[in-house]
């Protein structure tokens, strides 16, 4: 095939017009190109479709190009895509792409964004750099596969490093400190991309975990759903593994729960279910839902107003350190915090205190 590659026209010409397909595709590139000859695009696609017939995948790959663009054919982006599909299905990454595109756009076969990611992961797997960076968008959009934010950075490091300028631009946008590795390749590239497959293997086990019912997964889950870590940022989902663990009685979980009840955050918004999940939270000794329900007590939130009880909630969270509770403290007169700190017993000091100014009013 190299030797062919190097042949004249002269010398093609007689192999192609005895069948030799490579031949033919050979001519077909000399006339696309005008090498050695004059530029005939009509003729070019002739030749391409005379070896595409024969089954060689380079010449249907280019008669496909020939048909998207119109180039020595009437443009038939259905005739392009049936001649990709040919080449795609011997291997070819660069049909591959093309097919996956014409499903995504729904050129000459209907949209069909599954057969898109398909098509199109084929070709990244092989290298293609394009394909590589269209597996980015789909990834992070979730375009005929699960929205992966992981597997999208990958795809857009690969095809940086294969020469794809969009991925290179798009990788000074996500990742800035990843340029500068992938220009230089070799080992660190590797590193890279490695530790890039740790992660999301990580993030799968945890999401199995989740899934299986494990509550400290689900709490993590929900808490990467919150933040957009490594996963879509979606405070519904986020809403739901809190519901999930916090059914199973962590305390954390409780406490976030309520906290999506309290702000409407990916749940209708609730007051008195916020409070029922933060006093869950409180009771298990959590010193921010804590905190949470002194302000829920002193405002009327949720609960009845009671001062005391708000009182109460934040000489336990201060007990454990919490800063708003401590300085909570020191509002309520100068020696309150330094009862709590240095006094044994303190924290039950307090309480009691606060017990007693309860039965004196009542």
């Amino acid at each position: 095939m190299s030797k062919m590659k190097d042949m004249r026209v002269e010398d093609l010409l007689p192999l192609a017009e005895q069948g030799d397909a490579e031949a033919q595709y050979r001519l077909g590139l000399c006339f696309l190109f005008g090498e050695t000859i004059p530029q005939d695009l009509a003729q070019a696609a002739e030749w391409f479709r005379k070896a595409a017939r024969q089954g060689n995948r380079d010449a249907q790959l280019k008669l496909g190009l020939c048909y998207e663009s119109g180039t020595g054919v009437e443009q038939d982006y259905a005739q392009a895509a049936e001649w990709y599909r040919k080449a795609a299905e011997q291997g070819d990454a660069d049909a591959q792409s093309q097919l996956g595109m014409c499903y995504f756009r729904g050129s000459g076969v209907p949209r069909d964004n599954v057969q898109a990611e398909k098509w199109t992961r084929m070709a990244a797997e092989q290298g293609n750099a394009d394909a590589q960076y269209a597996m980015y968008v789909f990834c992070i959009s979730g375009t005929g596969v699960e929205q992966d934010i992981l597997e999208a950075a990958e795809w857009c490091v690969m095809s940086a490093a294969n020469g794809n300028k969009d991925a290179l631009k798009k990788l000074r946008e996500i990742r800035p400190g990843a340029v500068e590795i992938v220009e230089r390749g070799g080992d660190e590239l590797r590193n890279l991309l490695n530790g890039m497959r740790e992660i999301r293997d990580a993030v799968k086990k945890g999401v199995a975990m989740a899934e299986q019912g494990d509550p400290k997964a689900q709490f993590e889950l929900g808490m990467r759903c919150v933040k957009g870590d490594v996963v879509p940022q979606d405070n519904a989902k986020a809403a739901e593994w809190f519901r999930k663990a916090a059914e199973q009685g962590m305390p954390e979980a409780q406490y976030m729960l309520g906290q999506c009840c309290l702000r409407g955050m990916g749940v209708p918004q609730d007051n008195v279910e916020g409070a029922r999940w933060t006093r869950m939270a409180a009771e298990a000794g959590l010193a921010s839902a804590q905190y949470t329900m002194f302000i829920l007590c002193a405002s009327g939130r949720g609960v009845p107003r009671d001062e005391l009880e708000a009182t109460e909630w934040s000489i336990r969270a201060a007990a454990q350190g919490h800063e708003g509770a401590k300085k909570e403290m020191r509002r309520l007169g100068p020696d309150t915090l330094d009862i709590l700190e240095n006094e044994e017993d303190g924290v039950n000091v307090l309480l009691e205190t606060v017990k007693k100014l309860r039965e004196s009013k009542e």
